[in-house]
């Protein structure tokens, strides 16, 4: 459009006014050859959008074009063949194409351009009716003259190793490709070439792809993928994946896709990975609020491709930064996506155990059994014990117990155990025969993954760290044997109070909520977490500390605090011990110092566990302190509308605010701070 600017004033038919119709020309020409693509399109919103941002762009162009005297156009070049979509479900598919056709129409209506009558409904084959990742074809022999292959093999299963031995045929027939016998066999499903790809592929998470596609599918995906999509990665990744492969192809500029915010984080991540190492990400917004099928998500939008120039700046949640990684953060000198795990960490963080099935009881019955005799003399308490998960640090205890037959316990030895075995019998074997997974079907009685390193890990130790792998806070709580932590939880396995403190500090929760965002994992949040020097899991594998806080509970109004200190033994005073000793020496200083200004202020206990069960910290105190809304507004100076606001928050509160209500409950404002 800047050279139709230039050919204002010059005549049409002035070599200036030639050279404004040309690039106005080619610049439409432009847009009638633009695609865009929805490899998942759904009911179609997406392509309907991209449509309307086209007709949108070209009317402006008509607009400007007029001004500088360049005529009207009589027809627009752009139109429902600009989009192309991918769709499985066949209704889903036709809806699209309805969404596009109805679309175009009232935008033509609306902006006084004609559109199609006669027929009125165009096809549109841009929008095919079929999977987006896989493709499968009837087995068949068609790479081989049919001359060469035995008469009695034709049109029958198979040919077995001898008869193709026999028929020489052994280094012509492809693997995958063996038969007649009707079996399908599954390759990468190709794209159509596009300008740009939009959308918002399935999510899904790699937890339920087999309940909901079924096993066979996934393990196909999976086989198919295989080297460019982790194993544990969520469905949605795979669009990230096969866009990536086009851009890699030449067959696409750019992508935007839509996807949960735990994409970037753990195996889902390296697919991001792989994108900021053949490309890189020009816009991205890391976690919004988004609402699918009903549900609130949260969700991250990822805009990727070399469709812009390098010297053109990334923006991140809006803003200009000069590179995006692949956790979606634009640390400047701190790209923790290369973060690696270091060895002095390694062997000490793990998952709880994977039950798969119904194992589980009520606390009250787990205990009824503990003084029921068995025929082998042994106590069910052997067997039957607490279970922990995530809601149960997060939340109060649910009081929740587990039948846990170990790690290799034979039947016959499980069956000893009478009430718990009878319970798994009735309760677990049903879901777990016919299981495709061997040892879940053939072995019902035992957790589908027990978990025996972490066992051996912990089985001397008084106690034991662990932390939700998924948590709106990053909290650590201890836990002792013989409770059984879930395979939500992550078990570190030490009983210092040193390590406690580091994993509790704010820069570790920094760096888990960097690295694992929002999930924690041993591999990728814990093990490449760099520990103080003297101080790492292998340092504080010989530390034997007693427990720091005595009767330790959630009952009561106990405060919380620290009760006792447990320095870390000395460091020997030669090469780097030098240094760490001097270190050490400040650091005594500086806790001298603070403990000397302490104030006294201890959280309560009813406090603290309010808080750990995710109440705002203004309604906690408030509680606390026995005001009611009204005379806390009225002490702060605000409305009972806005601090009811900021209470169940819809509203943050401006500091001023936060400093009133503060002074009010006569807490520090850190106390109201929400991160």
């Amino acid at each position: 459009m800047l050279a139709a600017g230039q050919g204002q004033g010059q005549g049409p038919k002035s070599r200036e006014g030639k050279a404004a119709r040309a690039a106005y020309q080619g610049f439409l020409l432009r847009l009638n050859h633009f695609r865009v693509l929805d490899p998942a399109c759904g009911s179609g919103n997406f392509l309907y959008l991209a449509l309307k941002a086209l007709r949108d762009i070209e009317k402006q162009a008509h607009i400007v074009a007029q001004e500088h005297g360049l005529g009207a156009e009589l027809s627009m070049q752009t139109g429902p063949h600009n989009i192309l979509g991918l769709e499985i479900n066949e209704f889903a598919a036709e809806l699209a194409r309805v969404t596009v056709w109805i679309g175009d129409i009232q935008w033509c209506r609306r902006n006084g351009y004609p559109h199609a009558i006669n027929p009125i409904l165009k096809p549109l084959d841009g929008i095919e009716q079929r999977d987006a990742l896989l493709t499968f074809t009837p087995t068949v022999i068609l790479a081989i003259p049919s001359t060469v292959i035995p008469e009695g093999l034709i049109g029958n299963p198979a040919p077995t190793a001898n008869q193709a031995l026999k028929a020489d045929l052994t280094d012509q027939l492809d693997s995958r490709l063996c038969g007649n016998d009707g079996r399908l066999i599954a390759r990468e499903a190709e794209w159509p070439t596009a300008d740009v790809i939009v959308g918002n592929p399935p999510f899904l998470g790699d937890k339920v792809m087999r309940s909901e596609l079924g096993a066979d599918y996934v393990e196909t995906l999976r086989k198919t993928y295989d080297g460019r999509v982790p194993g544990g990665a969520d469905l949605v990744t795979y669009w990230f994946e096969k866009a990536r492969a086009q851009i890699d192809a030449g067959k696409l500029q750019a992508a935007g896709l839509v996807a949960t915010n735990s994409i970037r984080g753990g195996a889902n991540r390296k697919v991001l990975e792989r994108i900021v190492n053949t490309t890189r990400i020009f816009e991205a917004w890391g976690d919004e609020e988004w609402i699918n099928e009903g549900a609130a998500v949260r969700v991250s939008l990822v805009g990727f491709g070399p469709i812009f120039p390098v010297d053109r700046s990334s923006r991140l949640d809006g803003s200009e930064v000069a590179a995006i990684h692949a956790d979606l953060t634009a640390a400047v000198g701190a790209d923790l996506t290369k973060a690696k795990p270091l060895p002095e960490n390694a062997n000490t963080a793990y998952l709880g155990i994977q039950k798969t099935g119904p194992f589980d009881l009520p606390g009250e019955l787990g205990r009824s059994w503990l003084v029921q005799p068995n025929p082998n003399g042994r106590p069910n308490s052997e067997i039957v014990k607490p279970w922990f998960n995530g809601l149960d640090i997060t939340r109060r205890q649910r009081d929740m117990w587990i039948v846990d037959f170990g790690t290799d316990m034979a039947e016959a030895e499980a069956s000893l155990y009478e009430l718990p075995f009878a319970y798994t019998k009735e309760h677990v074997q049903p879901t777990r025969v016919g299981n495709t997974v061997a040892d879940t079907s053939e072995m019902w009685w035992l957790f589908h993954r027990p978990r025996p390193l972490m066992r051996k890990a912990i089985k001397n130790l008084p106690r034991f760290i662990v932390t939700p792998e998924v948590s709106k806070h990053r909290v650590f709580a201890w836990m002792s044997s013989p409770t059984v932590p879930d395979k939500n939880l992550t078990i570190t396995t030490r009983s210092d109070d040193t390590t406690f403190g580091i994993l509790h500090s704010r820069f570790h929760e920094l760096w888990s909520l960097r690295l694992g965002r929002p999930r924690y994992t041993s591999c990728t949040t814990f093990e490449t977490f760099p520990f103080p020097h003297g101080l790492t899991p292998r340092d504080t594998a010989t530390f034997a500390f007693p427990p720091l806080l005595q009767g330790e509970g959630r009952g009561g109004d106990e405060s919380v605090h620290l009760t006792e200190t447990h320095p870390p033994p000395s460091l020997p005073l030669e090469g780097g011990g030098v240094k760490a000793a001097t270190e050490d020496g400040k650091d005594a200083t500086l806790f001298d110092a603070a403990r000397a200004a302490d104030d006294g202020f201890r959280i309560p206990g009813a406090v603290a566990n309010a808080l750990l069960d995710g109440e705002h910290p203004v309604k906690v105190w408030r509680e606390h302190r026995g005001l009611t809304q009204e005379a806390l507004a009225e002490k702060a100076g605000i409305s009972k509308a806005y601090l009811c606001q900021i209470e169940t928050r819809k509203r943050v509160g401006a500091l001023k605010t936060l400093k009133a209500i503060a002074g009010a409950l006569t807490v520090s404002i850190n106390e109201l701070h929400e991160d």
